[in-house]
């Protein structure tokens, strides 16, 4: 775990998801699984100071973990990135749904030196068997949906075929 914000970490993570996808090809139940990027969250390291992003970081933590369900797992990848594994979500629609309540906890108001302030995120969504049937496969896929909702502000993007090639030559780009 990382010890910032009590949740699991990348490795973690990787075990968790493991986990869940044997149960689910032994039940043949899909799942989501949502990859989420805070917007803006470097400007408040540069502006406030790393100790101020990381009383954000745990915060975010508290108010996701508030919006999920008991059988949910979310996991701090590292930096400003967390995954949420949720066994219980079996379609796009509940999975959107999802991430739109992790996004209004998100997105309330934050007290930073007495004054107030807003942070917004970016959520990707991969689900289980039809966007991928391994772990790699579902994160790149929910890190491609993520990156749209991100270039397009979009706030939750579900991912889609066409996703794959753009995300590729986005990144191919960043190198």
């Amino acid at each position: 775990k990382y010890s910032l914000t009590d949740l699991p970490n990348r490795h973690q993570f990787h075990l968790d998801m493991e986990k869940a996808l044997v149960e689910a090809s032994q039940t043949q139940d899909p799942f989501a699984v949502l990859l989420l990027d805070l917007d803006g969250f470097k400007e408040i390291n540069d502006m406030h100071g790393h100790a101020a992003g990381d009383v954000v970081l745990k915060d975010v933590a508290v108010r996701m973990q508030r919006a999920l369900g008991r059988e949910d797992c979310l996991a701090r990848l590292g930096g400003d990135e967390f995954t949420i594994i949720a066994p219980t979500v079996h379609d796009e629609v509940s999975a959107s749904l999802l991430g739109g309540r992790v996004l209004r906890a998100i997105s309330r108001k934050y007290q930073m030196y007495g004054r107030d302030m807003r942070l917004d995120a970016s959520v990707g969504i991969a689900m289980y068997p039809d966007h991928g049937n391994c772990c790699d496969e579902l994160l790149s896929h929910a890190d491609a949906a993520m990156y749209e909702a991100k270039s397009r502000r979009l706030g939750v993007q579900v991912y889609e075929r066409r996703l794959t090639d753009e995300h590729r030559e986005l990144r191919k780009g960043e190198e």
